[in-house]
C-alpha cells in the first residue's frame, strides 16, 4: 500500500540532526526511534509483506541503523559512563545491553522485542539485533570504552564464584548441563569441561548457553604452568595444553601454501612474524 511508503518516507524526513548534547540528543532519537518501531509494528509480517510494504519495511531498518550509527558515534562515550557509573561498574554484555535499552528507549531493543523474536522463523526476522552489533561496536571501538568492557567479560560470574569453594574442595563441578574438572599432571593444570547432552538438538542449544554463562574459569582459580604474552594486562593464562603437546602438534603441521587456504591454523614455527608476537614464558 502507498500509505506504508508515505508514512516511511514522512518519517524518514523527520530524522533528528546530532549535536554534542548528550541529553538532547537522546530524548528526540528516543522520539524518532519509537515511532520507527511503531510503523514497523503496524505492518504485516516479513513473509507476508507486498512490495510497497517491504519498501517501507527496509527504509525503517536503514534509516533507524543510521540514526543509531550516528548517534552511538557522537555519544558513545556518555552512554557507557552513563551505565556504568563512569566506568567505576563492571557490567556484562547482556545486562548492559538492555540496560541501555532503558537508558535510551530505542537505541537497542528490549529484551521482550528480542524473545518475541526468538519466536520466529529466521525468515520471519526484521534483524533487530543488528541495532546491538551497533551499540556494542561503537563501545569495542573506543580505548578506554573497549578496554573497559573487555575487562567486565573477563571477570569471574557471580555464579561462577557461588560453585568455587565447591570447585577447590573437589577438583570438579557439575553444573547440570556441564561439569568442570581439574586434572594436574607434571607439567600443566588442564581443566576439562564436558557437555551433558540432552535429548535434541534444540535443548543443546539453549542449554549449552547457559552452561557456558555459569561454568567456572579453573584458569583464573589456579596458578597456571605456562602465560602467553601479547603485550595485553593481565597476561592471559594458557593451562589447557602443556608446552611440548603444543610444540609437537606445530611441528607436525605442514607449511600451508597460503594462510588464506590452509586447512590448519598457521604454524607458529613457520611463520617468524607470527612467532615473534606471541612469545610464551614459563611463569
Amino acid at each position: 500500500m502507498q500509505i506504508a511508503t508515505d508514512a516511511a518516507a514522512s518519517w524518514s524526513a523527520a530524522r533528528p540532526d546530532i549535536t554534542k548534547d548528550f541529553q538532547r540528543d537522546a530524548d528526540v532519537h528516543s522520539t524518532f526511534w519509537t515511532k520507527g518501531h511503531e510503523l514497523l509494528a503496524a505492518l504485516p509480517g516479513k513473509r507476508k509483506r507486498n512490495p510497497e510494504q517491504a519498501r517501507a519495511a527496509e527504509t525503517i531498518l536503514d534509516v533507524g541503523r543510521a540514526t543509531r550509527e550516528t548517534f552511538m558515534r557522537q555519544h558513545a562515550a556518555s552512554v557507557y559512563a552513563a551505565l556504568t557509573k563512569n566506568q567505576t561498574n563492571f557490567v556484562r554484555a547482556d545486562i548492559l545491553a538492555y540496560e541501555a535499552a532503558n537508558l535510551v528507549p530505542g537505541l537497542v531493543p528490549t529484551r521482550a522485542q528480542v524473545y518475541a523474536q526468538g519466536d520466529k522463523m529466521q525468515s520471519e526476522k526484521d534483524g533487530i539485533e543488528v541495532d546491538q552489533g551497533i551499540f556494542f561496536s561503537h563501545v569495542l571501538a573506543r580505548p578506554d570504552t573497549g578496554t573497559h568492557f573487555c575487562h567486565a567479560m573477563l571477570l569471574p560470574r557471580t555464579e561462577s564464584l557461588a560453585r568455587l569453594d565447591d570447585f577447590k574442595a573437589r577438583g570438579a563441578v557439575d553444573l547440570g548441563t556441564a561439569a568442570v574438572m581439574r586434572r594436574a599432571s607434571g607439567s600443566a593444570t588442564a581443566s576439562i569441561t564436558t557437555e551433558n547432552a540432552p535429548a535434541c538438538v534444540t535443548a543443546w542449544a539453549s542449554s549449552s548457553i547457559g552452561a557456558q554463562s555459569a561454568s567456572s574459569r579453573p584458569w583464573a582459580r589456579n596458578e597456571p604452568m605456562v602465560l602467553m604474552d601479547c603485550g595485553v594486562s593481565p597476561i592471559w593464562p594458557i593451562t589447557g595444553t602443556p608446552r611440548s603437546t603444543r610444540n609437537a602438534m606445530v611441528s607436525a603441521m605442514r607449511r600451508p601454501p597460503s594462510s588464506l587456504i590452509a586447512p590448519q591454523p598457521v604454524s607458529f614455527i613457520t611463520r617468524a612474524a607470527d612467532r615473534n608476537a606471541c612469545s610464551f614464558d614459563a611463569s
